[in-house]
């Protein structure tokens, strides 16, 4: 606005110069300018310089609009990246929502599957693994009787021990059928899929049925396998737990602790925290139950694992 104001100020001076020249020419030309011709001049100067005005105004108008329009776009521009900054941290934490939930899940799974085990001592799988012992003795059973469609194989006789000197008869032989080899077993590790998602569940079902050395081994090839993935936290944790359900509360202790050391921010930790004090209470170890129970309340007082805390420390 004031490089517009000197343009004005010029042409006004460049109008009045204009003037002067015009007078000057008319005297040095032997022409004496006359009334109208005064008149007509200064119309001229007048044009121009209300022409100066309009177009100083119009310029201002101009400015002022780019201004507004410059301030506008970076108060839409500041919106929009509050707008992306809010979405990135409720992504965030719909994020840490669902993997908790999910870790909450997959725990209250287990516990009902162990619960299910507990009840008259065996668990659904071992139930469905006495059952078929069952009926591969019956079969045997079948074909020595010759009650099988298919022919039995053939027996094997015993030697019979000699007669003895009184003239006593010879025990007849029997004939014994030889049980079929038991099948070689398979590596725990063998039927693992080859991507992440399918070798988690694939070790998570292991767990549920209750082969705890299995799903040991199993997560721990997938730990070997996937050490980045988002389950890696959960699988060593399950690591964990199967020491724990076995009784073997030291080692429990030991990969719990890798749960919270190595995943801080994992969704595993106040869980991790729980079953370390639980461990330890089981060893009969209370200060260092104590220490870790009021530690997972005071870092994580509003989760559920710090409920269950509080009612242990009460027992303690």
């Amino acid at each position: 606005m004031a490089l517009n104001r000197q343009k004005t100020r010029a042409a006004r001076s460049a109008a009045a110069l204009l003037a002067c020249a015009g007078a000057i020419l008319f005297l040095f030309s032997g022409c004496i300018p006359t009334k109208g011709d005064l008149e007509a001049l200064q119309a001229e100067v007048a044009a121009l310089e209300a022409k100066q005005q309009s177009l100083g105004s119009r310029m201002d108008q101009v400015e002022k609009k780019v201004s507004e329009a410059a301030d506008q776009q970076k108060k839409e521009n500041k919106e929009v990246l509050d707008r992306v900054a809010r979405l990135g941290l409720e992504s965030d934490a719909s994020r840490s929502d669902i993997q908790k939930i999910t870790g909450q899940m997959e725990e209250l799974s287990h516990a009902l599957n162990v619960q299910a085990g507990g009840q008259g001592g065996k668990s659904l799988s071992d139930m469905a693994q006495e059952t078929s012992v069952l009926g591969n003795r019956l079969a045997r059973v079948e074909s020595f009787l010759g009650l099988a469609e298919t022919p039995p194989p053939a027996p094997v006789a015993v030697p019979t021990a000699p007669a003895a000197s009184s003239g006593t008869p010879a025990t007849p032989a029997v004939p014994v059928v030889p049980l079929p080899p038991a099948p070689e077993k398979p590596a725990p590790t063998a039927g693992m899929p080859s991507s992440e998602g399918p070798a988690y569940q694939y070790s998570k079902e292991a767990l549920d049925r209750g082969e705890l050395a299995v799903a040991r081994e199993r997560f721990t090839e997938f730990l070997k396998r996937f050490p980045k993935s988002r389950y890696a936290d959960n699988a060593l944790f399950w690591v964990g737990e199967t020491y724990f359900l076995e009784k073997d509360y030291q080692k429990a202790i030991l990969e719990y602790q890798k749960v919270i050391e190595q995943f801080p921010k994992g969704n595993k930790v106040p869980a991790a925290l729980l079953k370390q004090g639980l461990a330890f209470a089981r060893l009969r170890d209370t200060a260092n139950a104590k220490i870790i129970l009021e530690d997972l309340i005071s870092r994580y007082p509003q989760s559920p694992e710090a409920l269950v805390a509080k009612k242990q420390l009460s027992r303690l």
